[in-house]
């Protein structure tokens, strides 16, 4: 029998090194190994204490100290240290076996005396981040120093020399933010403080006659005043605008306020903080204009025709919106801007008002009315359910009696067009017809109907024929003549025509042919083409599967070499 051996020996070896007292420290040791993965050591080697173990395998013995990092499987067995101190200073032994032993020196040092240099000005706009930075002022023992850490007053620290606080606010304006702590001892070397600067607060004042929020009656005098509550730094500059700039200091002023004035105005102010950055504080104030109802004027007479639907509206404007009834002859019929009779008649002619009033802000109230009279008469001729022999020529007459007993008489006349839809018959081929030989034509026939179609249009099976379309008349019929052409097996299916008509209300209706067959007849074709050759084995089963498209439906036989199967 014979044995493999295992060679293994120590390609990377810790070496000295230094560290802070209270910082975390690090000694690398990695092997090389052919087969199992070996069970590495480290020991503590120092003037009290000879080859104390730390470690054995992946175990370790203080845990709260010492652990183990790297990739084992990869020969990595890294000793860290959590916090170094002044009696961890000694020798430290990495073992892989008795006769194949590394070794390196942890020396732990004083830190170094530093202070706090200020990238940013003390000042910082709210919102914005802060930063500062550590400077050293004297270097530790040993004359080494790679890194230094803030403190925080919660006890949290920040390993990093360059100090980001982010989102600084104006309630945080001289706070001790953070100090920097003598790392061997604690004591605080200096503490920082900011201010934050930040944008104008703002409020209006109205003076004048108008309301808390801005409601005033057209032609009244107001004023707004844009008081800056509070800024830092506290130089403001302040303007009015609405679409342009309107005044340049913190007043607005209006003597005689108009309509046109209603909306939206902004107060705006500037400061500057110490980078020459600008800030920026608004408050908006709607001038609500208010002003008394108008009513749009509408003829003196108007007229209505006995038993049919009479509708008006009062179009009134006014702010705020106001309150709209009608009157006849003194009462009142209707408590909104619209007047309405479905089925009006004679006694009901008369005097109409419409009347409108507001209330506003201050209580005050304005009102306006517009009278017309209403001429309901009664000369109407019905036709129901009209129908086609309606049409022709009707007049109608006026006829009255004068003071002296003669007659007076006017007249008008009217033409009664009565339209319809047109009556559509189809005609095509009435036998079978066969594939690639046979030419086929298809005719639409329209008769009748007012007006005349806008169009004609041959369907085969919904799908519209964009074939020769031959127009002629004979005898009042439009005959519409389609050519298909010599035929194939996709003419096959239903046809049929539709004729669309405009009627004078713009309204369109479409009449509908009957439907006819078209059938072609068309030789039979193999569908099946992957059955040229198949080799197969003896004994197994095989389907051969053969697929006809024919019309009439064929029939499907099997022959081999010349002689039938089935």
């Amino acid at each position: 029998m014979s044995h493999v051996l295992t060679q293994h020996q120590i390609i990377h070896h810790p070496i000295d090194t230094l560290a802070l007292e209270g910082r975390e420290a690090q000694l690398n040791c990695t092997v090389e190994f052919d087969g199992p993965a070996p069970s590495m050591k480290w020991y503590i080697h120092d003037a009290t204490v000879a080859n104390n173990i730390l470690t054995d395998g992946n175990f370790v013995y203080e845990p709260d100290i010492y652990s183990i990092d790297g990739n084992q499987d990869q020969g990595e067995y890294n000793l860290v240290i959590s916090r170094a101190t002044s009696d961890l200073q000694a020798v430290f032994i990495c073992v892989l076996r008795v006769d194949l032993t590394t070794n390196a020196t942890l020396f732990v040092m004083d830190p170094a005396i530093v202070n706090i240099t200020r990238v940013t000005n003390n000042t910082v706009v709210e919102g914005d981040d802060y930063f500062a930075e550590c400077e050293i002022e004297e270097k530790g023992n040993p004359d080494v120093i790679d890194k230094w850490y803030w403190y925080f007053p919660d006890g949290t620290k920040h390993d990093n020399g360059i100090l980001n606080l982010t989102d600084v606010h104006r309630e945080d304006n001289d706070e001790p933010e953070v100090e920097i702590q003598d790392i061997s001892n604690g004591n605080v070397v200096e503490e920082k403080t900011y201010t934050a600067e930040y944008d104008p607060i703002l409020k209006f004042v109205i003076y004048g006659n108008a309301s808390d929020t801005g409601k005033i009656v057209e032609g009244d005098g107001v004023s707004f005043e844009c008081d800056v509550i509070e800024a830092n730094p506290a130089e403001v500059t302040v303007l009015w605008q609405n679409q342009d700039v309107i005044t340049e200091d913190n007043w607005l002023n209006f003597t005689k306020v108009l309509r046109e004035h209603h909306g939206e105005y902004t107060c705006v102010a500037n400061n500057t903080f110490w980078d020459d950055s600008s800030g920026t504080g608004m408050v908006n104030v709607s001038v609500d204009v208010q002003y008394s109802p108008e009513i749009i004027m509408f003829d003196n007479i108007t007229y209505a025709i006995e038993g049919r639907e009479f509708i008006i509206v009062c179009q009134v404007s006014g702010n705020p919106t106001p309150n709209v009834k009608w009157l006849y002859n003194g009462n009142q019929v209707s408590q909104t801007e619209t007047l309405q009779y479905e089925d009006i008649q004679r006694h009901q002619s008369g005097e109409y008002t419409c009347e409108a009033n507001n209330i506003f802000w201050n209580n005050e109230t304005a009102m306006e009315d517009e009278a017309f009279y209403l001429n309901v008469q009664c000369s109407e001729l019905d036709l129901h359910n009209v129908t086609r022999d309606r049409t022709g020529e009707y007049v109608c007459f006026g006829n009255n009696t004068y003071h002296n007993g003669e007659k007076g008489t006017g007249s008008n006349t009217t033409y009664f067009d009565v339209q319809y839809l047109s009556v559509v018959d189809i005609l095509g081929p009435s036998d079978a017809v066969e594939e690639g030989k046979d030419q086929v034509t298809v005719t639409c026939t329209v008769t009748d109907g007012v007006p005349d179609p806008n169009s004609i249009t041959l369907f085969h099976v919904n799908e519209s024929v964009n074939q020769i379309d031959n127009v002629e008349n004979q005898n009042g019929v439009t005959i519409h003549t389609f050519d298909l052409g010599v035929v194939h097996r996709w003419n096959n299916g239903s046809y049929y025509c539709i004729a669309n008509t405009t009627f004078a209300d713009q309204s369109v209706d479409s009449a509908i042919s009957t439907k006819i067959p078209i059938i072609v007849h068309y030789k039979p074709s193999i569908l099946d083409e992957d059955n040229e050759t198949i080799d197969v084995t003896i004994g197994s089963f095989v389907s051969l599967n053969c697929t006809v498209d024919a019309y009439p439906d064929a029939n499907v036989t099997w022959k081999k070499d010349g002689e039938n199967l089935m």
